[in-house]
């Protein structure tokens, strides 16, 4: 896993616990909508990524995004 690439705001001081933060809280919205199994990442993700722009202003590339040859499942 550490050969995959990472937006760089995620090891920002400022920015990474933000990022962080909004990933758990992306992960509390989609097991509250009953998603679970293969391709939950991606739910998450796009949670996340809504959370960050929404109320931070933050554009944040998921991991599919930094790493388009990968498939995640």
């Amino acid at each position: 896993m550490s050969d995959l690439e990472s937006d760089p705001k995620e090891h920002d001081p400022k920015l990474g616990p933000i990022i962080r933060a909004a990933g758990k809280e992306a992960e509390k919205i989609v097991a509250a909508m009953g998603v679970s199994g293969h391709g939950t990442c991606h739910g998450i993700w796009g949670e996340q990524k809504r959370i960050l722009k929404e109320k931070h202003n933050i554009d944040w590339k998921s991991p599919a995004e930094m790493n388009p040859l990968v498939r995640f499942d």
